[in-house]
């Protein structure tokens, strides 16, 4: 896992968008993200301890798993990638599990600098 300040550079939102400003790992604690290590086995579906227990310990209910390429999303394609960029609030906790490929996640923290 790596994070690192936004870039602001207008673009197609799937490239990283690096500032070359790495965040230290002790300000994603202050803001409350949690980052962890998880080996999934082949095949992905199936039961996974570790991932059920971090989700009794922060009482997480929902799970959601998703195929983030054009042969999983089909036709919807385009419209969900452009859906992930536009800025939205999660108002509960959550969990994501990246199982393949990757992800960008803006996090916010008190002085609201992506």
């Amino acid at each position: 896992m790596r994070a690192y300040y936004y870039d602001d550079i207008p673009g197609d939102q799937r490239l990283p968008h690096d500032s070359g400003i790495p965040v230290d790992a002790t300000i994603l604690g202050v803001v409350g993200l949690r980052h962890t290590f998880v080996p999934i086995p082949v095949p992905m579906m199936g039961e996974y301890p570790t991932i059920d227990d971090i989700c009794r310990e922060r009482g997480y209910v929902i799970r959601d798993w998703i195929d983030v390429t054009k042969e999983g999303l089909g036709d919807i394609y385009e419209a969900k990638i452009a859906s992930f960029f536009k800025e939205h609030m999660h108002e509960e906790e959550e969990i994501r599990y990246v199982v393949e490929g990757s992800g960008f996640f803006d996090v916010r923290g008190e002085a609201y600098q992506r």
